[in-house]
């Protein structure tokens, strides 16, 4: 799983136990792709394409959520993301995510330091 640098360093620390991505929409079939990742896998922590992973998470829960707006009302996800506010994830998101508004449809991933 991709991560930014600062991202990984917050999930080797601990401060991280949570990533939001967007769904992927399927034109071909007129609906959002099914979640790439699973509940009770492990994943490869990587700080970016072709980079040697550092670290392993187990996925421990997957959450459907209609909009990024949706998905932090959640009072602690700013926290659970590595931040320390949700002010500071939504302009994380906005650099990552460059063409994705705060309305698109995401998956919220919940997940556990694997040693």
């Amino acid at each position: 799983m991709l991560f930014t640098g600062d991202m990984v360093t917050a999930i080797l620390e601990g401060r991280k136990t949570r990533t939001t991505r967007p769904m992927k929409w399927d034109a071909t079939l007129d609906m959002y792709h099914a979640c790439r990742y699973k509940e009770g896998k492990t994943y490869a922590v990587t700080p970016g394409r072709g980079k040697k992973s550092v670290a392993r998470i187990r996925i421990t829960k997957v959450t459907p959520f209609s909009t990024v707006k949706a998905a932090c009302k959640d009072s602690f996800h700013g926290l659970k993301e590595g931040f320390r506010d949700e002010a500071q994830f939504m302009c994380k998101w906005a650099v990552l995510y460059r063409g994705r508004n705060l309305t698109c449809p995401v998956w919220v991933i919940d997940f556990e330091f694997v040693e």
